[in-house]
């Protein structure tokens, strides 16, 4: 379901002019589907929209873990966390962070937001 939900990301991002978020989705689905080179596409979007102006880490945590990378997620998880970005609120329901709960990093962060 990730080639459909790369399909819908990529309509988001063209709805939304490029929003963060629809970027952030598009290279998670891209990661997770195998297209890794779009997945770092993604993330240099992501790192060239950041030169202009405010990207939320949470964008750049999910393709990185998408991509394997969790340890550079968590530690944008944080960073997420350190600056109050929105979608953190979610963090402990949205099952795409489910392979990182057993990571300590990921549990003092769940500890340190008061959601053990």
């Amino acid at each position: 379901m990730f080639a459909d939900a790369l399909e819908t990301a990529a309509k988001a991002k063209q709805l939304t002019g490029g929003n963060a978020e629809a970027i952030a989705a598009m290279g998670f689905a891209a990661a997770k589907s195998g297209r890794r080179d779009q997945a770092h596409s993604a993330l240099k979007e992501l790192e060239d929209a950041k030169a202009k102006g405010f990207v939320p880490a949470y964008a750049f945590a999910q393709i990185h873990f998408a991509l394997g990378h969790r340890t550079k997620a968590v530690e944008l998880l944080e960073k997420a966390f350190e600056q109050r970005e929105a979608l953190m609120v979610f963090i402990k329901v949205d099952h795409k962070w489910d392979e990182l709960r057993s990571e300590p990093r990921f549990v003092q962060l769940m500890k340190r937001m008061k959601f053990d």
